[in-house]
């Protein structure tokens, strides 16, 4: 196999990954009842309009360290990736109290996590994919 296949099949790996993402989503969402998913769009609406303050300056920073030091794109790369995750963690770790908050069932918390945690596994592999080659370290 070849470095784009590889890559292609790890794609499409990640995007069936992000599918069942969703459709764990949804799943969990039509089994709230009428009221908890009212809730649920009023606890967040103020939410989606600051959620992309925070990514936005991440592309911002990332933009300006690249043109102010070009030969450090590795550290810069390695440092934009660990503060993407945490981003993640952190947009996760407040979603997680804001749900407990609004008194949804603990059984919707846990699918909404495990949808969670399988739609960053489908982030972590489409990343990876791009960025790691086997085939230039002799595997």
């Amino acid at each position: 196999m070849d470095q784009g296949t590889w890559q292609f099949a790890w794609l499409i790996v990640s995007l069936l990954l992000i599918v069942g993402s969703r459709v764990m989503s949804e799943r969990a969402l039509s089994a709230l009842s009428a009221s908890d998913k009212a809730r649920l769009v009023d606890g967040f609406s103020k939410q989606r309009i600051y959620i992309l303050v925070p990514v936005i300056a991440l592309l911002v920073v990332n933009y300006a360290a690249l043109k102010l030091a070009p030969e450090r794109t590795t550290e810069i790369f390695a440092a934009v990736i660990a503060l993407t995750v945490a981003l993640l963690v952190a947009g996760n770790v407040l979603a997680v109290r804001k749900l407990r908050s609004l008194g949804l069932p603990g059984s919707y918390i846990r699918k909404y996590l495990a949808s969670r945690a399988v739609s960053l596994v489908a982030m972590l592999l489409l990343v990876g994919s791009v960025f790691y080659n086997p085939f230039a370290h002799g595997a």
